[in-house]
């Protein structure tokens, strides 16, 4: 925490506006996780990755008054030019603050418990214990500007019950980027979980190791992708598709022919706490019912899954038959469902990074069943 003497509020013009000295209103700016030892100086740095927050800490209070409600709520940040207000950042219920916003600045009264806030690595980051929450109000901010950019300035200004605006002329706030690090390697796995171990007959004691996918149509593999450092969230979508929501399954049968039965389907497990497999909702819905909807209901997730990981399930089924979608949607599923997934995963700094699975290339051998990772 910074080490600065408590000022009284200046208005935009050179001359101090003073109340009396009872109702004189008081202000000290400080950035939490940033301490100075310089009270001149309030700088900060962060990702401008959207969702890392940066904390500015406002303490108002009047040496023989209090500060109203409307003071406290008129708190507004304000670009260098002492005019321009920062947007306020919306926020939906349910979810952390994001600022998806590119080239903006924007900040919000709601700490996101999610995301790592911006700090210099000091072990410092509180040294005054704000117990009384009338006495102080924090500003988050939120940056999806370049890294490129230089360092930007912002003023606190309050309006005071008279009406009256006052910039804290005497305390800016400045704000670099910091360069995001490089995406975190991504190991993967496979794990055989049912449909491999092939039990023989009497007679048959020549066969004696696991039966492979050709001889196995009914088959379930787990594909194991580790991601080092964790991760937050994790998002599924095809390759073409834009935003966060998308398909989440991949889809080949076979041969792609109208007579074809042995299909192969994703899904994913993306946090431990679920209890089923989650497939892409439209093959169990609309024209795709008929073929995918009794296959892939509530299919158990078998296993433990571990921090810091997410599990691409893969299923090989023999009954599932192509010839019950209606032909438009045949030739959808021979397209793009057969194409590749795009997993975005984002951490604790908030920052995202990619990682592209898919099946191999067709007539190459298991183009059907085994994945592989490719460049995002």
């Amino acid at each position: 925490m910074e080490n600065v003497s408590p000022t009284s509020l200046h208005n935009a013009s050179a001359e101090a506006h003073l109340l009396t000295n009872a109702q004189t209103l008081n202000c000290e700016i400080t950035l939490d996780g940033f301490p100075s030892t310089n009270a001149s100086e309030r700088r900060g740095s962060m990702y401008a990755n959207g969702a890392q927050q940066l904390a500015i800490r406002v303490k108002l209070w009047r040496a023989g008054g209090v500060v109203s409600p409307e003071e406290w709520d008129s708190l507004t940040l304000l670009y260098s030019d002492k005019k321009t207000e920062v947007e306020v950042l919306p926020i939906k219920d349910g979810e952390p603050p994001l600022l998806a916003v590119s080239g903006k600045w924007a900040y919000t009264s709601i700490r996101s418990a999610v995301y790592e806030q911006a700090h210099d690595g000091s072990s410092q980051v509180n040294a005054e214990a704000y117990s009384d929450a009338w006495t102080y109000r924090v500003l988050h901010l939120h940056s999806t500007v370049s890294e490129t950019t230089g360092n930007t300035d912002f003023y606190v200004c309050v309006t005071d019950n008279d009406g009256t605006k006052h910039i804290m002329n005497t305390q800016p706030i400045s704000i670099s980027i910091k360069n995001q690090p490089s995406p975190p390697p991504i190991g993967m796995m496979s794990k055989n979980i049912e449909g491999f171990d092939y039990t023989t007959d009497p007679g048959e004691s020549e066969f004696n190791e696991t039966y492979k996918y050709d001889y196995n149509p009914v088959t379930q593999e787990y594909f194991i992708l580790s991601i080092r450092g964790g991760f937050i969230t994790c998002d599924v979508k095809g390759r073409e598709e834009t935003g966060t929501q998308g398909r989440c399954s991949i889809v080949r049968f076979e041969r792609d022919h109208i007579t074809e039965r042995v299909c192969t389907v994703t899904g994913v497990v993306t946090s431990r706490n679920q209890k089923y497999i989650t497939f892409d909702p439209q093959l169990y819905n609309s024209d795709f019912n008929p073929a995918f909807g009794s296959r892939l209901v509530e299919l158990p997730i078998h296993g433990y899954l571990d921090d810091n990981t997410i599990v691409i399930s893969v299923h090989r089924f023999n009954d599932i038959s192509i010839s019950s979608i209606p032909e438009n949607c045949q030739k959808e599923i021979f397209g793009k469902w057969g194409d590749d997934l795009t997993l975005t995963f984002r951490n604790r700094q908030g920052n995202t990074f990619e990682q592209m699975v898919s099946f191999p290339e067709k007539k190459q051998n298991y183009h059907r069943n085994a994945l592989v990772r490719k460049n995002a």
